[in-house]
């Protein structure tokens, strides 16, 4: 569950979303595919725990290698010259990822279920909504809903963020006590 919380720490870039430096003229940023792997690594852990992780870990694989596609063209500035192409591929990259962290916390839902124990699944579904509604408020081409988007996704991914923290704690708790999940 560690795992999980570190990797979308990484993906939500909360509170590093606009911590960047310039190399050689290149701008560089903290990577989605990062956290990926770290998600990736952590549904190989949980696969006992609930099938949605067993299901999502190619999807996993699939997100290490688009974000590292999308990092690069970022990088090089590949896709800044076609504004259509960048809001095509951000609106299917936001969605994609909002569906797959969707998943996740349709899998700790299915750990609590089997675990009888208290992973705050219904918290972090609420908090997923709010950064879903948000999310697409930024996206919307109308200035005063972009910026009502971002600064709610600030807000929104923290409290995301804080009831993954709560879900990890309480399963760590779990597994102290109760031992590691079988399938």
């Amino acid at each position: 569950m560690a795992y999980l919380f570190w990797g979308f720490l990484l993906i939500f870039k909360f509170p590093f979303a606009y911590l960047t430096f310039n190399l050689w003229g290149l701008t560089l940023g903290l990577p989605d595919f990062v956290g990926f792997l770290l998600v990736w690594r952590g549904l190989v852990v949980l696969t006992p725990e609930s099938r949605i992780f067993k299901k999502l870990i190619p999807a996993s694989i699939v997100f290490i290698f688009a974000s590292t596609a999308k990092y690069i063209l970022t990088m090089f500035n590949l896709l800044a010259s076609d504004k259509m192409s960048t809001f095509v591929v951000g609106i299917l990259y936001n969605t994609a990822t909002l569906f797959f962290c969707y998943l996740a916390v349709r899998g700790i839902r299915d750990m609590e279920i089997k675990r009888n124990a208290e992973f705050y699944s219904a918290k972090l579904f609420r908090a997923w909504v709010a950064v879903f509604v948000f999310t697409i408020c930024s996206m919307l081409p109308v200035n005063g809903l972009k910026l009502v988007g971002a600064l709610g996704i600030v807000v929104v991914s923290a409290m995301f963020l804080v009831r993954m923290w709560d879900s990890m704690k309480n399963y760590k708790a779990c597994l102290e006590k109760n031992g590691p999940a079988t399938e």
